[in-house]
């Protein structure tokens, strides 16, 4: 069973009980024909379970301190929560030959006998089954077989749906993510357009300054310019020399 299963566990079966299947196994064994009352049957194995020693019903209480683990163990996996949540549209399963039966010859047993309680009606309705031959029990088991391929053929096409839900959801979520990344990316280009406009507009600034200091420069060239002829000259005087070419 998966993960946080959805379907309440099966209930603990007792040491009494698993005695009594054991009891109505070798009846219908010893006599497949033969009809037994429930409140007969029911006292029989209630007298015989309690003159049975302790050695004797060991073997019982074993299969039900096996059973008790297993219904604990699934208890652990159960999800009430999810059971809560179970999908409508999912298929129900089909009805077996001898519920099919009960469906059909129900309605005459309550008409017939109104005053007849519910677990009288089910008795009835079992000892009515057991006495049909294969070919009466034929058509419920040829109705079970056709429900039962009607159910898989939904069942395949329920799943086939509910898979093709989760990879959409899937591609939605991924799709989600991308959109996501995508407007970081943005945001993020944006931000370094924004520096860059930021440092461009300060070398602009920058720029603009250079311009503004550049007419004093302009204007400084000359002075350096006659500075430098008065240097030229001074320095001609000093070694004699008059700028006339020898002959």
């Amino acid at each position: 069973m998966g993960k946080g299963q959805c379907e309440r566990p099966k209930g603990r079966t007792s040491a009494y009980a698993y005695f009594v299947k054991g009891c109505r196994h070798q009846l219908r064994k010893r006599s497949p024909r033969r009809a037994v009352g429930f409140l007969a049957f029911s006292r029989h194995c209630a007298r015989r379970w309690k003159s049975m020693s302790a050695s004797q019903k060991a073997p019982f209480q074993r299969l039900a301190a096996a059973d008790q683990h297993r219904y604990e163990r699934q208890m652990l996996r159960y999800d009430p929560r999810r059971a809560a949540r179970r999908d409508p549209g999912r298929p129900k399963r089909p009805l077996t030959p001898f519920f099919l039966f009960c469906r059909e010859y129900r309605p005459h047993i309550r008409f017939a006998h109104p005053e007849m309680a519910v677990p009288m009606v089910a008795q009835r309705l079992g000892a009515l089954w057991r006495e049909l031959s294969d070919r009466e029990r034929r058509p419920f088991e040829a109705l079970a077989a056709q429900m039962k391929d009607s159910y898989a053929h939904q069942m395949a096409q329920y799943c086939l749906k509910k898979g093709r839900c989760r990879k959409e959801a899937t591609a939605g979520r991924l799709q989600e993510q991308v959109d996501r990344q995508e407007e970081e990316s943005d945001s993020s280009n944006y931000r370094e357009n924004r520096e860059l406009e930021e440092e461009e507009s300060k070398l602009g600034d920058e720029d603009s300054e250079l311009q503004e200091e550049d007419p004093e420069l302009e204007n400084e060239e000359p002075q350096l310019e006659e500075e430098n002829s008065e240097l030229d000259e001074g320095e001609d005087s000093e070694l004699g020399y008059d700028g006339s070419e020898e002959d």
